[in-house]
C-alpha cells in the first residue's frame, strides 16, 4: 500500500500530464483561429491594395484607410500571438521538465536532525524508514523489546544515527544526478550554467514570472487580433452599405 505522499504524488505527475496535454490542444485551437484570421487579413490588404482605384467608387476612401488600419493591426497582433505562442510553450516545457524531476521517485526530502521529534518512540521510528526510505524495519521491534534499557538507549541512538546517513547519501545522490543531468542539458543546448540553474531550480524570476507574462501576451494578442479583424469587416460592410 503507497503511503499518503506517494500517493499525492503520483496523483500530482498524472495531472501534470494532463495539463500539458490540455495547454497544447487550446494553443492549437487558438493556433488555427489565428492563422484563419491572419490568411483573410493578407488576402484583404492585397485585394485592397490591388483595387483602390475601384474601391474608392464604392467606398469612402476614409474607410478604405481605416479597415487597412485595422487588417494591419490584426496581421501584426497575430504574427505577435504566434510568436508568444512560441515562448510559452518554451517556458511551460522548463516548468513541466522542473515539476517532474521534482515529483519523480529520485526527489529525497531533505534530511536533518530537526526532522526526528525528540520524544519520537523506537516504533516511530521504524515507522518513519519505511514512509521516507521505503525499509521496513518492524522485524526489529520484537527484538528491541527484549533488551534492557542501556542496549534500548543504545540501539535507539544508533538507528537515529542511520536514519540520518540514509538521508544525508539519499538528499547527496539526488543532487548529483540532478547536477549531471543539468551538465547534459548545458553541453546539448549550450547552455550557461547561470541559465541551466535557472531552468534546472526554478527561480521564480527567471521562469514562472515569465510564464505568466507570456500568457497574458498570448491572450492579449488573441483578443486585439480578434477585435481588429471584426473592426475592419464592420466597416466595410457599413461603408458598402452607406
Amino acid at each position: 500500500m503507497k503511503n499518503p505522499f506517494e500517493l499525492i504524488r503520483e496523483i500530482e505527475f498524472n495531472n501534470l500530464d494532463n495539463s500539458q496535454i490540455n495547454l497544447r490542444t487550446n494553443i492549437s485551437n487558438i493556433e488555427n483561429f489565428i492563422l484563419w484570421i491572419v490568411g483573410f487579413t493578407i488576402t484583404g490588404i492585397g485585394l485592397i491594395v490591388a483595387n483602390l482605384d475601384k474601391l474608392k467608387k464604392e467606398i469612402a476612401f476614409e474607410n478604405l484607410q481605416s479597415i487597412l488600419v485595422f487588417l494591419i493591426a490584426a496581421l501584426f497582433f497575430g504574427i505577435f500571438n504566434r510568436y508568444a505562442i512560441f515562448r510559452l510553450l518554451i517556458l511551460s516545457q522548463n516548468i513541466e521538465n522542473y515539476v517532474k524531476l521534482s515529483l519523480s521517485n529520485f526527489d529525497f526530502p531533505e534530511i536533518s536532525p530537526d526532522k526526528l521529534p525528540d520524544n519520537i518512540t523506537f516504533e516511530e521510528l521504524i515507522y518513519r524508514f519505511k514512509f521516507d526510505y521505503d525499509l521496513d524495519y518492524s522485524r526489529y521491534i520484537e527484538q528491541f523489546n527484549l533488551l534492557n534499557q542501556l542496549e534500548k538507549d543504545r540501539s535507539f541512538a544508533d538507528l537515529k544515527t542511520r536514519y540520518l546517513e540514509i538521508g544525508e547519501f539519499l538528499h547527496k545522490t539526488y543532487n548529483e544526478g540532478l547536477e549531471n543531468i543539468r551538465d547534459i542539458y548545458k553541453e546539448a543546448y549550450g547552455w550557461s550554467d547561470h541559465k541551466s540553474r535557472k531552468i534546472f531550480y526554478m527561480e521564480r524570476s527567471a521562469i514562472s514570472k515569465r510564464f505568466n507574462n507570456w500568457t497574458y501576451f498570448v491572450d492579449l494578442s488573441y483578443i486585439s487580433c480578434t477585435v481588429s479583424f471584426l473592426i475592419a469587416m464592420s466597416i466595410l460592410v457599413i461603408g458598402t452599405f452607406h
